[in-house]
């Protein structure tokens, strides 16, 4: 099971492959992912590339929910046939119904790269505003930190009041880029400049990846970023800079022209 982590397959070819039943393959891949999401991890410090995406709520695989993606839900949107006992509006029955527009509102995940690390926050529902940015940059960088932010004006006001030093993001990969270019016209006149200018790319999300399970169970969310982070990504770029720590490596039997001692 372990081993089959790296591979990223759907649950029912891991259990054809071990011989076992889907729900065991389902328990045995949250084991190990709960080992990876439980461990301490450092913030990162220098130059961190850093921006926010969106994951749909979820409820998949719950059988007793009242939310989207669950057995039994019913709402208009559905259009189904309602079902028996449901509590109507108005009716009290100790139960709250799921709120769809608000219960069910998409996650914002922030990722925060560097050239050696890379960290995830689940930040919560809601509007992101500074207060929640801020938040989540406490938890993943250390103050000092050049935050290269690739999104909108909360993320200058989240910096100013942890005392980071903002810079925006999609500016200096277009101003990277420009340097490297007028190096291959200019030669040896641009070297000044490229060498003062830093090299800045877009961080790696994991929005790709989850697309592959078609929707992740919001209370699993955890568990597949930290499979990303720390398995996905080094199995994936095993000798590039743009490389995640080595904590996952320990869950895997690497191969051995790696050369990279384990950890």
């Amino acid at each position: 099971m372990i081993e089959l982590l790296a591979e990223s397959l759907p649950l029912r070819r891991v259990a054809s492959r071990l011989n076992i039943s889907v729900s065991t393959a389902f328990r045995w891949r949250h084991r190990a992912l709960t080992v990876l999401s439980a461990r301490d991890r450092k913030p990162l410090s220098g130059d961190v590339r850093v921006e926010t995406f969106l994951v749909k709520y979820s409820e998949k695989g719950s059988r007793v929910c009242h939310g989207p993606g669950s057995w039994g839900y019913w709402n208009v949107v559905r259009k189904g046939e309602e079902p028996v006992g449901r509590v109507r509006s108005g009716q009290s029955a100790g139960r709250r119904r799921f709120r769809l527009l608000i219960d069910g509102r998409p996650l914002h995940v922030m990722v925060a790269e560097t050239d050696t690390g890379y960290e995830f926050d689940i930040l919560g529902q809601g509007r992101r505003n500074a207060e929640m940015v801020a938040a989540g940059l406490a938890r993943l960088i250390r103050p000092g930190s050049r935050v290269f932010a690739f999104g909108g004006s909360e993320y200058r006001r989240a910096c100013e009041t942890l005392g980071c030093e903002h810079h925006d993001g999609v500016d200096a990969v277009s101003r990277w880029f420009q340097c490297l270019r007028g190096a291959e016209e200019g030669g040896a006149s641009r070297g000044v400049e490229e060498v003062t200018t830093p090299e800045v790319r877009f961080p790696n999300l994991p929005i790709w990846w989850l697309r592959r399970f078609r929707g992740v169970a919001t209370k699993y969310l955890g568990h597949y970023l930290a499979w990303f982070r720390d398995i996905v990504r080094i199995v994936e770029f095993p000798a590039g800079a743009n490389m995640a720590s080595a904590d996952g490596r320990a869950l895997l039997r690497r191969p051995a022209d790696w050369g990279v001692p384990p950890t």
